[in-house]
């Protein structure tokens, strides 16, 4: 018998310009985001027998299937063994925070390591992107999880292909995340208005951000890409108002009705006014970014 477990961040896209292609691999995102302490623990035995595949426990239903069909890739019969599955994950799925991308990108590396490393680590996370891309459950996601901290993607593509930058995770840079509804992401990435902007906008924040090297300048294009694209909910502008009024800068998590915003030290004096705020978000977090990428555990 041999177990493994792995790590991957939770992730909040600050803004990004699709990049598809016809080759799941080659298919991506340009853009930047931010890799939090906060993620998803994949946890993996394998055993004789002939293939069969069991999870144990609870898993996130929106992130499963895709979690499921990553350790399905590594086909398992043909190792004579049974795959005992296990997830923790601690933040809901389907409010922007990538957690079909680092379900798969943690499975990846956990079977992975569960069957003695017949990929390296770049080819497991390279097949927990083209799985996340055929589902259309995210574009870049996975590449910006294999960097800790501020993530900047410079080449679209699965990691190995598309390039990556880390901004690192600042001593003194902390998150804070309010979530109020979920936004579907794939039908956030076919919207026909929104297509044009995304390149054209995505474009502008990220050549700033790359004149500008730092967690201030993600913060300001990720606010200005939330702008531009104007999909927040009443309750996300509203909440948002209540934050410029502070003299904060704010974004959405893409995709989720939400916002998230740094500072240099932990913001207690908006947590006080999020508990008054109504309604009320169904999750909130404040935390630092992640010190690495996914890794083994």
């Amino acid at each position: 018998m041999r177990t493994a477990a792995a790590f991957a961040p939770a992730h909040i896209t600050g803004f990004f310009v699709p990049r598809p292609a016809p080759h799941p691999l080659e298919a991506g995102s340009l853009g930047a985001g931010v890799n939090l302490e906060l993620g998803i623990t994949s946890y993996v035995r394998a055993i004789p027998g002939e293939g069969k595949i069991t999870w144990l426990g609870r898993a996130a239903a929106e992130g499963r299937q895709v979690s499921h069909q990553v350790a399905q890739e590594f086909y398992p019969r043909a190792w004579n063994l049974d795959l005992k599955l296990a997830q923790d994950q601690v933040f809901p799925a389907g409010h922007g925070l990538g957690s079909s991308g680092a379900g798969a990108l943690s499975m990846a590396l956990a079977v992975n390591a569960a069957l003695g490393f017949p990929l390296s680590p770049v080819g497991a996370a390279m097949l927990a992107h083209r799985v996340e891309v055929e589902n259309r459950t995210g574009l870049g996601t996975v590449l910006g999880q294999t960097a800790g901290g501020i993530e900047v993607r410079t080449q679209a593509g699965a990691p190995g292909i598309g390039k990556v930058l880390s901004l690192g995770s600042p001593a003194e840079v902390w998150v804070h995340l309010a979530l109020w509804e979920k936004i579907d992401t794939a039908a956030a990435l076919d919207h026909p208005d929104l297509q044009s902007g995304y390149r054209e906008v995505g474009e502008r924040c990220l050549n700033n951000l790359l004149q500008r090297r730092d967690w201030q300048t993600f913060q300001r294009e990720s606010h200005a890409f939330t702008r531009a694209l104007n999909i927040g909910s009443d309750t996300v502008r509203a909440f948002g108002e209540v934050l410029e009024n502070r003299g904060r800068i704010w974004a959405m998590p893409l995709f989720g009705q939400g916002v998230f915003w740094l500072s240099a030290q932990a913001d207690h004096e908006m947590v006080q006014e999020l508990h008054g705020f109504q309604p009320q978000p169904a999750y909130f977090w404040m935390g630092r970014p992640s010190a690495q990428g996914a890794h083994l555990v």
